[in-house]
């Protein structure tokens, strides 16, 4: 039997495919912000508590940081360097 003159398979009509698309990152990132709203005391308490965090990695990681020191002794032209850059795009 020809695939002409085959008989069509059987089955339940399925809708038209449609892929879901990724919504514009501003715009997602505009209507979470509208959503999360927090009193100004939290809001207050939250930046103190990251200010003392940066201030804890900073003092603790000399003079440039972590990730400059990994840099300034793997170049980029490395392997290890461009692993690294290939893990901070990941």
């Amino acid at each position: 039997m020809s695939a002409e003159t085959a008989p069509a398979a059987t089955g339940p009509e399925l809708p038209p495919f449609s892929a879901p698309y990724a919504a514009d990152d501003a715009e997602l990132v505009a209507a979470l912000i509208g959503e999360t709203r927090l009193d100004p005391a939290a809001e207050r308490r939250i930046d103190e508590t990251a200010t003392l965090l940066i201030k804890e990695i900073r003092e603790r990681a000399g003079a440039i940081g972590g990730v400059e020191d990994f840099l300034r002794e793997y170049g980029l032209s490395t392997k290890e360097g461009l692993a690294m850059m290939v893990l901070a795009e990941a």
